[in-house]
């Protein structure tokens, strides 16, 4: 009407079914740009990724074990987690280990070459995996009990597992949820243990446990089961230093003392300070606990024999308590994951019935049916009617006054159309 063109029928049929023809891409129009951002967005991320600098291939030199002497060397080395920039965590790193020797590294939080066997580490965060508790310790490998045995009981996992009546083969939550930390800790290094590695390293290993499963796991781990491996571990709880054969005393991102736990003594530059204030602080701990136990002044014999009977049964009680979620999974047999029941065969009505009244027991389908039918009839009726006006007026010489009312009756049809298309989706 603007541009002076006469709106005749055949020219609205066509005009409609053009329109009806761009319906759906212009209704997906949105989803496409929505595809479209998210593409671009891990196309970007992938380029990223590709774009990376090739890892330096001779950065470090890997030598058969049985050619060197040293398990790990490394000379004037520079750390960093962005190589782009121009400061490095560590600097100037100079380290020989000797195999089997026990390195520790200590230091204040966040101070902080040649390589010859395998290695296997253990970071400060357990990473488990979802399964059973065996299959996070053999982590593919193949299952060899006497030495499974050993690993569980050198983890001090012996009493953990024995409070699951499905024992290892309980199942573990995503990332470990009905795991306490402790467990969890313990689990990932039998992991490392069962390796059986030639070089271990353990990032703050003892952290996530209490002081008697620490204590536990150094004597019967650290210098039991790998006694004769090389091992590098971050620490900073004192009591486990004078076992190592090495001490590394880190400080802006530096070695700043290295030698024995007596020569560190020695030295008096500050290690003796940080000794010092750990051996206050159990000092202080064991005062409290001293002072709590002799108000339980006990009266006999009988009465101190309980008490060390109640404190034998302690990390059992402990242990209990952070199995809260793990003892509902002892009712399932230790199953988290159930086997997914299929049926074969046709689906019976009883499904389709379900389906059909789980919204308001099954009264919006003759709604939705209606709609969808009145939909259809009107999308068709609407077309005819201006097919049956366009006959109409060639019948006729002149348009008479009837085409306002043809007109309002087909927009009527458009309108109850469009309220059948909102009920509809």
């Amino acid at each position: 009407m603007l541009m002076g063109i006469d709106l005749t029928a055949g020219r609205v049929l066509s005009a409609l079914a053009t329109f009806r023809m761009l319906q759906d891409p212009i209704f997906n129009l949105p989803d496409v740009l929505n595809v479209i951002a998210q593409g671009k967005v891990s196309a970007d991320r992938v380029a990223s990724y590709l774009m990376e600098e090739e890892i330096q291939q001779d950065a470090i030199e890997h030598i058969p074990k049985d050619q060197m002497e040293n398990s790990i060397e490394i000379e004037n080395g520079k750390f960093g987690w962005n190589i782009e920039s121009s400061s490095t965590t560590l600097d100037g790193i100079h380290l020989k280990v000797r195999r089997g020797m026990k390195v520790a590294i200590c230091g204040a939080v966040g101070s902080g070459n040649e390589i010859s066997g395998t290695k296997a580490y253990v970071p400060q965060s357990p990473w488990i995996l979802t399964g059973n508790i065996r299959e996070n310790i053999l982590f593919g490998n193949a299952f060899d009990k006497v030495k499974y045995d050993k690993t569980v009981k050198a983890c001090a996992l012996e009493k953990d597992l024995e409070l699951f009546s499905s024992g290892d083969l309980t199942e573990i939550g995503e990332r470990g949820i009905n795991m306490s930390g402790g467990q969890k800790q313990r689990i990932q290094i039998a992991r490392a243990v069962y390796q059986d590695a030639d070089i271990y390293l353990l990032d703050d290993p003892f952290s996530a446990v209490d002081a008697h499963t620490g204590t536990q796991l150094f004597e019967d781990c650290m210098m039991g089961i790998l006694k004769e491996k090389t091992t590098l571990y971050v620490t900073h709880q004192v009591e486990f230093l004078p076992a190592a054969d090495l001490i590394l005393v880190m400080q802006d991102g530096k070695i700043a003392q290295a030698g024995s736990f007596e020569e560190l003594l020695k030295q008096n530059i500050g290690f003796e300070v940080l000794v010092g204030a750990h051996s206050r602080a159990l000092e202080s701990i064991l005062t409290v606990e001293n002072s709590s136990r002799t108000t339980q002044t006990p009266t006999s014999d009988n009465e101190s024999s309980t008490d060390s009977t109640s404190n034998a049964k302690l990390p059992q009680t402990r242990q209990k308590s952070e199995h809260n979620l793990s003892i509902e999974i002892t009712e399932k047999e230790g199953k988290l994951v159930q086997d997914e029941e299929r049926e074969k065969g046709v689906i019976g009505k009883e499904v389709y019935w379900s389906y059909l009244t789980t919204v308001k027991a099954g009264m919006l389908v003759p709604v939705i049916i209606l709609a969808q039918s009145s939909f259809q009839v009107l999308q068709v009726a609407s077309n005819y009617w201006m097919a049956w006006l366009h006959l109409l007026q060639l019948r006729r010489s002149q348009n008479l006054g009837l085409s306002s009312y043809y007109l309002l009756i087909y927009y009527s049809l458009l309108e109850v159309h469009f309220v059948c298309y909102c009920e509809h989706h």
